[in-house]
């Protein structure tokens, strides 16, 4: 069972952080009531509490909001939905943070040592009189100017924490942040407010805008309408648009942003001259002698780079395929047929023979038709007859349901596409490339319609000279 709750209290002690994320595992100590029951503790007992806390320390005062949650293994811990934080007034609190390891070098025993010397004024030290820290015994110039610029960035951390959750954004957004950007990230997010949607992961233009327009963007500024444009491509892509025409663009970005069609013409051709934007000129020329015609106004097709660079990959790796001869052994196509017929226990129909021949003389070929064509049944008979003959063939699909399907329906191992292009997670990319063909005579990848650009060129790029290629 849960319910909502808010919690109020002193973070005791950090029994799990993830860097990278913030997530957060923790003993806090809630506040006691203001008139506790005269039976009652005086401190309450330590809860556990989970979720992503960026930059917080040991001794804060911790206002949470959240639900209890039953763990089978650990009990009752409390989930973290938002938080806000609060330096400890108290002298125990002080004690807390400051021994919680916030710098290196600077323990319990220096902790002790400096709210000993300043008690409850301890924080107001560090901001404004740093220099009165050498007045403590022990430490000196290089520990105190350690200690006052950890105590600097953590402030940062946490303004910009408190900066963010205005505009929806998460702690474990604000820890990217802060990781990108270190202790000019409140400057970037005020000043560049659209570098941060195009730089961190999980924060797009939407949230970006937002920031903008409260920090005095006009709605019509350059770098606003920039992202925009950018953005409404971004939004195209997903449908389905490698490309789209300018004046189409143009459109949708003038209702997107709520601004004007001539300022959104101008920042499109500034966007084209910075090779932001990628622009085709549409149409074929009359002749190959005959000087391309003046293009009509918002007719172009604009692209994002990385779509216009996969789409020349494609064409440039289709053309380096096909100007080869096969690598396959010699076979007899109209005997194989016939003899995968002969193992399926059915004459296949004039089509199915035609897909068959087709697929194993052409380079590249491609099988479409709807549900109960016929498509398995040909996708089986290929299969069995390069295994016959000894081919090395490999079975691809975008997602592990659709390789699972495909293993079931030929009889053959089929892996997803990032199985088979060895995808790298830490290095954001994949071990087969180029340089590094994919060791197989023929290829066969099923749902070809469910790739991008960018995979559909990764994935054609493996494939040596001789290689064959079957798209489903």
């Amino acid at each position: 069972t849960s319910s909502s709750a808010t919690l109020t209290g002193v973070l005791e002690r950090i029994i799990f952080l993830n860097e990278e994320n913030a997530y957060t595992i923790a003993e806090f100590r809630p506040d006691a009531p203001a008139k506790p029951a005269p039976d009652a503790k005086s401190r309450p007992d330590a809860v556990t509490i989970v979720g992503a806390l960026p930059g917080v320390e040991c001794g804060e005062t911790l206002h949470l909001t959240g639900e209890w949650t039953r763990h089978a293994q650990h009990g009752a811990q409390f989930k973290i939905a938002a938080f806000r934080s609060e330096l400890p007034a108290s002298v125990y609190g002080i004690r807390k943070y400051l021994g919680s390891g916030l710098v290196p070098g600077i323990g319990k025993v220096y902790a002790n040592k400096i709210v000993d010397a300043f008690g409850t004024d301890t924080f107001r030290i560090l901001s404004e009189e740093s220099g009165r820290l050498r007045d403590v015994e022990g430490i000196g110039k290089k520990r105190a100017t350690a200690i006052k610029s950890a105590w600097d960035s953590k402030k940062t951390e946490r303004e910009l924490l408190i900066f963010l959750q205005t505009y929806g954004v998460t702690p474990s957004q604000c820890v990217k942040l802060v990781k990108h950007f270190g202790v000019d990230a409140k400057r970037i997010l005020t000043t560049e407010p659209y570098k941060v949607a195009r730089e961190i992961d999980g924060i797009g233009f939407k949230t970006a805008d937002r920031i903008a327009i409260n920090v005095g963007f006009a709605n019509d500024a350059p770098p606003r309408l920039d992202a925009g444009i950018l953005f409404a491509l971004e939004t195209l892509q997903e449908e389905g648009h490698t490309a789209f025409r300018e004046a189409d663009l143009i459109d949708t970005t003038a209702a997107l942003l709520e601004t004007d069609s001539k300022l959104l013409e101008a920042r499109i051709a500034a966007l084209v001259g910075s090779k932001a934007l990628v622009s085709q000129a549409m149409g074929p020329r009359p002749s190959p002698v005959a000087p391309a015609p003046t293009p009509l106004p918002g007719s172009a097709l604009l692209q994002l780079p990385h779509n216009a660079r996969a789409e020349e990959r494609i064409a440039a790796t289709v053309t380096r395929l096909v100007r080869v001869a096969s690598g396959l052994p010699p076979i007899k196509v109209d005997a194989a047929v016939h003899w995968a017929e002969q193992k399926a226990g059915f004459a296949f129909h004039e089509l199915q023979r035609v897909a068959v021949r087709s697929a194993l003389s052409s380079k590249l070929s491609i099988l479409t038709g709807g549900p109960g064509t016929g498509k398995t049944t040909i996708l089986r008979a290929l299969v069995e007859i390069l295994k016959a003959k000894k081919v090395r063939v490999h079975l691809a699909a975008p997602t592990g349901r659709a390789a699972q399907r495909l293993s079931e329906t030929t009889g053959g191992f089929a892996s997803t596409i990032h199985r088979l292009l060895k995808y790298d997670p830490t290095k954001g990319g994949f071990t087969a490339n180029e340089s590094t063909p994919l060791a197989t005579d023929f290829l066969i990848l099923d749902e070809a319609s469910m790739l991008d650009s960018r995979l559909a060129a990764a994935l054609f790029q493996v494939l040596r000279n001789t290689a064959m290629k079957r798209l489903g």
